[in-house]
């Protein structure tokens, strides 16, 4: 088992792909607007409802004279889950905007996981579930054969 361990920790995974998968459903994913208007304008900025309807959300500042700005919320799901797309439930209603992936599988950089680990020895698990959350927001991980080191994916 240690042996295994240590040639997927030495596996260069250098390319990330998006492959389709069949009969797998969408994943919704919640939005953090609040994080989104802080990327886009900075630290003072935060997320605010002016309206009624889930077109209303923009950014504004905390100050007693408030500056109000475009939230981008398709950029709001590219930044936080790569691969997603933007959507939301109901018109009438604010807070049903989601981040949506299509049943998707995403090759998983195991190297990058264990600088993110920071091991301390060569024989260490490395937490592929972890790895895939970190990696894609997704924490299924699979793998396509079981003596495949290199066949480990992250799926939606």
């Amino acid at each position: 088992m240690g042996n295994k361990l240590f040639f997927l920790s030495t596996i260069s995974l250098s390319m990330i792909l998006m492959l389709p998968v069949e009969n797998v459903t969408a994943a919704r994913m919640e939005i953090d607007f609040n994080q989104q208007c802080k990327q886009q304008y900075g630290k003072k900025y935060r997320a605010e409802l002016i309206g009624n309807t889930a077109l209303d959300w923009q950014c504004r500042t905390k100050k007693k004279l408030p500056i109000y700005r475009q939230l981008d919320l398709n950029a709001a799901c590219q930044n936080q889950y790569p691969f997603s797309d933007t959507k939301y439930s109901d018109f009438n209603t604010p807070d049903s905007w989601f981040c949506e992936i299509n049943g998707a599988q995403f090759e998983l950089d195991l190297n990058q996981q264990c600088k993110t680990e920071q091991k301390r020895t060569i024989y260490e698990a490395i937490n592929v579930s972890d790895a895939c959350q970190n990696q894609y927001g997704v924490s299924n991980a699979r793998y396509t054969y079981f003596y495949a080191p290199d066949s480990w994916f992250c799926e939606v």
